[in-house]
């Protein structure tokens, strides 16, 4: 009786090694920008979310670069071991922009593996109260060079 619990174990632990190296399948993997109409005054944040085939996700890490109007977010995901499908979800701060269009590539890896990809396009406007600051500024000037 010990010898087939033994071979019960051995054999679950294979599979479990299997399904380790193998890992499992992030479906669904969505990127929001936060907030939804960023300004140069704006800190901004990806919110990327997914459904993760294999339990439990945990974000490792991740690892943000920007050259220039090209962004890329990598996700190191680790996967569980149960063929459960899980949601999970991550933000990423990263700060303030300059204004312009930016195409963001995020990329999630699952167990070191690629896992999904996802393409995000979206635009940083100028700070409207910044320019209307000005504009009072410098007619104000003008007003003051005119009466003197």
């Amino acid at each position: 009786m010990r010898r087939v619990y033994l071979r019960i174990a051995v054999l679950g632990l294979a599979v479990g090694m299997g399904r380790c190296a193998w890992g499992g399948v992030i479906s669904e993997l969505q990127v929001v920008v936060e907030p939804a109409a960023p300004t140069t005054a704006d800190p901004i944040a990806f919110l990327t979310s997914g459904v993760g085939s294999s339990g439990p996700v945990e974000v490792e890490s991740w690892m943000y670069s920007r050259t220039g109007n090209e962004l890329k977010l990598e996700l190191r995901l680790s996967l569980g071991l149960l063929d459960v499908m899980t949601p999970w979800e991550h933000r990423a701060e990263i700060g303030l922009l300059p204004a312009g269009w930016y195409d963001l590539t995020t990329t999630a890896l699952g167990n070191g593996e690629l896992a999904a990809t996802a393409e995000t396009r979206f635009q940083v406007v100028p700070e409207p109260g910044l320019a209307g600051v000005v504009a009072v500024g410098v007619l104000g000037l003008w007003r003051r060079r005119r009466k003197a």
